[in-house]
């Protein structure tokens, strides 16, 4: 664009705004942002092109009570804004940090040319909102929220129309505008595509400053999870970023990842605002994945709940907790959220063919809205959890928090002030602002108790009364506190024998069992293959992982004392392991095999001495094994004499027999 006078940059800011039909063709060339900042100038904040302003520069009190409020900022920006200056200092750009209201706060300059530039407004303590000085970079930013660049005759006063301003946003820690980043210079080229690469810089640094603010802001006390979808930049470069405290609850975001996970960076009040929710409700992955993810070496693949694309994770414990070795328990056994593959399973994704769990699936689905509670039972590892977490996917609970306890890892000491809270100064130790606790934050949601068995008897006469009366007393306090209350619980042990042994209440257990809903173990269940794959998928992050027709026959054999969770370690590491995105047999660990060949066959115990099963001939046992235990026949089972032979001394034959679980003939039990 060029105007031959100020005339014409008079009728072309008037016809824009009022006769739009009459300069169609320049309104097309127009950027949208420059017409609606002129549109703006001119019916809200009634500005006349053709009136001349000088620039409004703040004094020294006025400045102070901009500055004051955005302190801690300003030096926290610092040292990027210098960084800025380093690039561009050449070409005699002028870096402004104005805040929210458009007030320039920070400044760095020329001094050669100082005098011109205050003259101009480029300047500390500069008042560049809209309403003042009309269109310009600032103004705009601050309006639109936005990075911008405001060029030469784009510009709505006349006496800016040399300039050159290009800005971007900065929000802070809760997505509120907090400032503007912005570079300027008082002569330019003609073309505003000079300054295109002037614009993604600015935007890159603004983003800088503002990630650098919210590390200050959350590092000492919540835990900060960066994501991104390549997994190898993650703890180098990682542009999005997410603050959660130890419930799994979203404290704070940056610009960038709210872009992502809500694609909204405008409206703060949005009901798809990330802030106060559950990173469940956003990611399929589970808080202990994100807290365990200390290191590249860690770091694990989740999928955005929406569009389906994988990112990695990687997260950093609050600075507070750095003095500690190991996760404390609570953080490893209390979660918001289930393994990956529980955060977004429906009931109906739990299996493929399998009667029994259908079952008991239809019976779920029936009582799934009747506010009954459930009690799960199963044995350990088969999936307990997981069917809780899809009972409340389908729930009219949903979007509300799914609270999960395990109690039979939290210690007894620790497990009434995690349930209940406590008020300030209830104990030596305790929070200085006290602590809500699990049964208060799950209100609305579901509580997902598990090993239920496992929980002291005098915290069950607690719980039955929360129950009841549907109310909390937090530790210390004198008032209770109202919930909505909806348990789910869990357990492998038999609890009829416990009350009848006077280890669990019976009031309590028909408070919890208004339904019983039994899980198959995984060797019962008539899909084992189609869990494998589920399985294989939710390890891999990936649906191309394959298996062979014998490695998935061998699996499906076996008869897993561990159920699911066992599965899913073995097949940890055989995708670890496994070449050409396919896991066969040579893949299996060694102790799988061993544990394959624990179970023997009375025919052959005693030719052989190895414990084992008829297993597949394609399944070989280490021949480190075999020619031991080919030495120990040979041998007739002495020790002396085969240590004599191979060379090694007794207490290694020894000690590989108890390893191997080499037993002679005539100490096998039957």
């Amino acid at each position: 664009m060029a105007y031959a006078n100020q005339e014409s940059h008079i009728d072309q800011i008037l016809e824009s705004v009022y006769r739009p039909e009459k300069n169609s063709d320049y309104i097309s060339s127009l950027d949208p942002i420059i017409l609606r900042s002129w549109q703006r100038c001119v019916t809200h904040y009634n500005l006349d092109p053709s009136k001349s302003r000088e620039a409004r520069i703040l004094s020294n009190q006025e400045l102070e009570d901009h500055r004051l409020p955005v302190e801690e900022f300003i030096h926290i920006a610092k040292s990027g804004l210098r960084e800025l200056y380093n690039q561009i200092n050449a070409l005699d750009y002028v870096i402004l940090l104005a805040d929210n209201k458009g007030i320039t706060v920070d400044y760095i300059g020329n001094d050669r040319i100082e005098s011109e530039l205050k003259s101009c407004g480029l300047y500390l303590g500069a008042d560049w909102n809209e309403m003042h000085s009309g269109t310009n970079g600032v103004g705009i930013c601050s309006t639109e929220l936005q990075p911008v660049t405001v060029h030469q005759e784009e510009h709505f006063d006349i006496n800016n129309t040399s300039l050159t301003c290009t800005a971007a946003p900065i929000f802070d820690p809760e997505g509120n505008p907090l400032a503007i980043l912005d570079v300027s210079a008082l002569n330019s080229p003609k073309s505003k595509d000079s300054q295109h690469l002037l614009l993604q810089i600015v935007k890159q640094h603004a983003q800088m400053i503002e990630n650098a603010n919210f590390l200050h802001h959350f590092q000492k006390n919540s835990w900060i999870v960066r994501f991104g979808s390549l997994k190898e930049y993650i703890n180098v470069n990682a542009a999005n970023m997410l603050a959660i405290d130890e419930t799994g609850l979203i404290k704070g975001l940056n610009t960038s990842a709210k872009k992502i996970i809500a694609n909204d960076i405008i409206n703060k009040n949005s009901i798809d605002n990330p802030v106060g929710k559950y990173v469940t409700n956003f990611f399929d992955c589970s808080l202990d994945d994100l807290i365990h993810s200390l290191s590249s070496t860690c770091i694990k693949p989740a999928k955005l709940r929406d569009s389906g694309e994988k990112l990695f994770f990687s997260s950093t414990m609050p600075l507070n907790q750095k003095a500690s070795i190991s996760i404390p328990a609570t953080k490893k056994n209390i979660s918001t959220l289930m393994n990956s593959e529980a955060a977004c399973f429906l009931l109906d994704e739990l299996t493929k063919s399998d009667p029994v769990l259908q079952k008991t699936i239809k019976l779920a689905k029936r009582l799934i809205h009747s506010n009954i509670s459930f009690l799960i039972q199963g044995e350990t590892g088969s999936g307990k959890e997981v069917f809780a977490r899809a009972i409340h996917n389908e729930s009219n609970r949903k979007l509300k928090p799914f609270i999960a306890v395990n109690c039979a890892a939290i210690p007894e000491s620790l497990i009434e002030s995690e349930l209940f809270g406590y008020r300030p100064g209830t104990f030596t130790g305790a929070r200085s602002k006290g602590m809500i606790g699990l049964i208060q934050k799950s209100s609305g949601g579901t509580l997902f108790l598990d090993e239920i068995g496992d929980m002291p008897i005098h915290l069950q006469t607690r719980l039955l009364r929360v129950l009841s009366e549907q109310e909390v007393m937090p530790l210390g306090s004198d008032k209770p506190v109202s919930i909505d209350l909806n348990v789910i619980s869990a357990t492998h042990k038999h609890i009829e024998q416990m009350i009848s042994e006077g280890s669990f209440r019976e009031d309590l257990y028909f408070r919890l069992a208004g339904a019983t809903l039994t899980l198959p173990a995984l060797r019962e269940r008539k899909d084992i293959e189609f869990i494998i794959m589920k399985a294989i998928e939710a390890e891999s992050g990936s649906s191309e992982l394959d298996i062979t027709p014998e490695t998935l026959e061998l699996l499906s054999s076996y008869h897993w004392p561990g159920n699911i969770r066992e599965l899913r370690n073995l097949l940890r590491i055989a995708i670890a392991f496994c070449d050409q995105n396919i896991i066969k047999n040579e893949d299996l660990p060694d102790d799988f095999i061993l544990r394959l060949n624990s179970t023997y066959d009375l025919n052959t115990a005693s030719n052989s001495g190895i414990r084992k099963n008829a297993t597949p001939s394609n399944i070989r046992v280490d021949p480190k094994v075999e020619n031991l235990v080919l030495c120990l026949r040979k041998n007739k089972w002495n020790i002396t004499d085969t240590s004599h032979e191979l060379g090694i001394s007794r207490a290694t034959i020894y000690r590989k027999m108890k390893k191997f679980n080499i037993v002679a003939p005539n100490e096998m039990e039957y």
